[in-house]
């Protein structure tokens, strides 16, 4: 008799349930945000953020800048690069036009556009730039190995500092940005000794020495075998 009540009260309990289920599942997936949108952000605003973005750091971007690819480079680099140029600390002393245009693109977006402009170049294959600098590069692998490339040149430094890998970019920005730090044209809105550390140790070399580490850096990939 107890057996015979449970299964009745399950089975009523069922098919009070069931006709609801389908009803239940459209409203819920109709109240989901877009995959990798917040809710309420339109994609087609995203797109037209990322078609911004894209004409000049897309592999095949339509301007002619020094402007890296940004495809591969880690999420959380990318926002605090982003977060730089918003805080001034990056591309405040700048003249360039390209500069200037893009920070004041940054300016009008929200802190939720952002999260997802990374993500989404985050999310993109690296692509291997083989432009260089006319630099000495053998006179520069020595420094880059002794100063650069336990953050930059291996998984666990990259890890442990929060350091981007750098070889995938091209030379003409890589040595840009080795001056800026130099001449102290770029800094961080977050501090970390790791940080601190790239700033000086950039200030140590000469304009020669500069060009000779930038070219070491692109060494490896414009040897053919």
């Amino acid at each position: 008799m107890k057996r015979t009540l449970t299964r009745f009260l399950l089975n009523s309990c069922l098919a009070s349930v069931m006709p609801v289920l389908p009803v239940a599942s459209v409203l819920f997936v109709a109240t989901l945000p877009t995959l990798g949108f917040a809710q309420g952000e339109p994609q087609d605003s995203l797109d037209a953020q990322l078609q911004q973005c894209d004409s000049c750091h897309a592999p095949a971007a339509r301007i002619r800048s020094i402007a890296p690819v940004l495809n591969g480079l880690p999420r959380g680099y990318l926002k605090e690069q982003m977060e730089n140029f918003l805080s001034g600390q990056r591309g405040s002393k700048d003249t360039d036009h390209f500069i200037t245009q893009m920070t004041g693109q940054l300016a009008d977006l929200p802190p939720s556009a952002i999260e997802k402009l990374a993500r989404h170049y985050a999310r993109q294959p690296a692509v291997m730039s083989e432009e260089t600098v006319s630099g000495d590069a053998a006179a520069g692998e020595p420094l880059f190995e002794e100063h650069c490339a336990g953050c930059h040149n291996s998984t666990m430094g990259r890890l442990f500092t929060r350091s981007p890998p750098i070889a995938q970019l091209n030379g003409t920005y890589l040595l840009a940005q080795l001056q800026s730090f130099a001449n102290g044209q770029r800094s961080f809105s977050k501090s970390g000794k790791h940080k601190t550390r790239m700033v000086e140790v950039a200030k140590r070399f000469n304009q020669q020495e500069l060009l000779n580490i930038t070219a070491a850096i692109k060494q490896p990939l414009i040897e053919k075998p």
